[in-house]
């Protein structure tokens, strides 16, 4: 077949606009005026092709675009480098500027949308090969690891994962490539392992999982990035923003318990984040728990008073259903609308009402440490 265009053609993604409906090839490569990264749009019979963005990076680098036509490009610099910082972050354009910047392209007078009409998404430790999955996900792999990094843009959750492949001689370099595809209208992640130094005869592994059998979790510590922004966690707003203790939104719930019930810390909320009914003549104790929220355990506890001895009735641990606790008679059901929905769990204690003068139940919320 006859060559679309020529250029520099490090990474490429079919590109379509939603609503304009134009549609072609971005390329990424270094084909600015000075020789850096930029993204250039190859209409789909290479009768046009211009520049989409300026200049981005030093170097080529990873290259996404999802549904909504939003364009994601990595940045790639050399340690050592004036820019080191910036390596290895994504940038997101949005399917509308990417459309104007296609729309001058094709009439003729490239007008290159600047790397400040993009927003920050993350960081990766790695990020030359780059994939953004249905749910919205940015998957990315490439030279400086040899893991699959994956994060979720809608809970600032991060997993880093090793894919399951044949094995390579001891010592070998092995970088991973990334991609999403849709089969029989079901999504899929996958894989493509390489020995980096490119060892003559080495085998190259690929991989395939559905999206659903990859869970993002959160910790406690990109829950605070995403919540409050990365560059706002330091030490000296510790006290006033991102504590554990501390409740920004003052709305009685510190930030700690604000992620253990799935609550926004900066949206203050005055409803209780337990409830308590009766039921069969015994107590009932609900909460919201996620799933993905693998650093904490839960333990729900009873008691005739609130400085007495406490009974653990149940417990959920690293992201686990709650159960009951062996010999305690307490009754266990939680709600799965989704395998990483929040879940409403309730907790039926085992002592009988009419038995007692008081009785008390409470949640206890532990932060699990490495």
């Amino acid at each position: 077949a006859a060559p679309l265009a020529e250029m520099q053609n490090y990474s490429g993604v079919w590109w379509r606009h939603p609503v304009s409906g134009r549609a072609g090839w971005i390329v990424g490569g270094t084909n600015g005026p000075t020789g850096k990264h930029t993204l250039t749009f190859v209409s789909a019979d290479g009768t046009r092709t211009g520049p989409v963005t300026q200049e981005l990076c030093a170097f080529s680098s990873g290259l996404a675009a999802d549904g909504q036509g939003n364009v994601f490009a990595a940045l790639y610099e050399l340690p050592g480098g004036p820019t080191e910082a910036d390596a290895e972050k994504v940038l997101r354009f949005s399917a509308d500027r990417i459309d104007t910047a296609v729309a001058a392209v094709l009439a003729g007078t490239p007008a290159p949308a600047p790397r400040g009409d993009a927003a920050f998404v993350y960081q990766f430790d790695t990020a030359s090969s780059l994939a953004v999955d249905a749910a919205g996900r940015l998957w990315a792999g490439g030279f400086k690891s040899s893991r699959v990094q994956v994060y979720d843009p809608a809970t600032g959750g991060v997993l880093r994962l090793t894919p399951d492949h044949g094995a390579y001689p001891a010592g070998t370099d092995v970088t991973y490539h990334v991609a999403t595809f849709v089969r029989d209208g079901a999504p899929y992640a996958a894989f493509l392992a390489l020995d980096e130094a490119g060892t003559p005869n080495a085998p190259v592994w690929h991989g395939v999982a559905p999206l659903d059998a990859v869970a993002v979790p959160n910790t406690l510590a990109t829950w605070r990035a995403f919540r409050f922004g990365a560059e706002r966690v330091t030490p000296e707003n510790e006290a006033e923003l991102w504590g554990d203790n501390t409740d920004f939104d003052h709305d009685g719930l510190p930030n700690l318990l604000e992620y253990a019930f799935a609550r926004d810390p900066l949206v203050p909320e005055k409803t209780a984040v337990t409830a308590v009914a009766r039921e069969s003549n015994r107590l009932t104790i609900q909460f919201t728990r996620d799933p993905l929220n693998t650093d904490l355990s839960y333990a729900v506890e009873a008691a005739d008073t609130p400085d007495g001895a406490w009974q653990v009735l149940a417990r959920s641990s690293a992201g686990a259903p709650a159960e009951a606790v062996a010999g305690s008679g307490a009754v266990v059901y939680e709600t799965t609308v989704a395998e990483t929905a929040p879940r409403l769990v309730s907790v039926r204690d085992s002592a009988a009402v009419s038995t007692k003068t008081k009785r008390f139940l409470r949640v206890r919320v532990t932060v699990i440490t490495p």
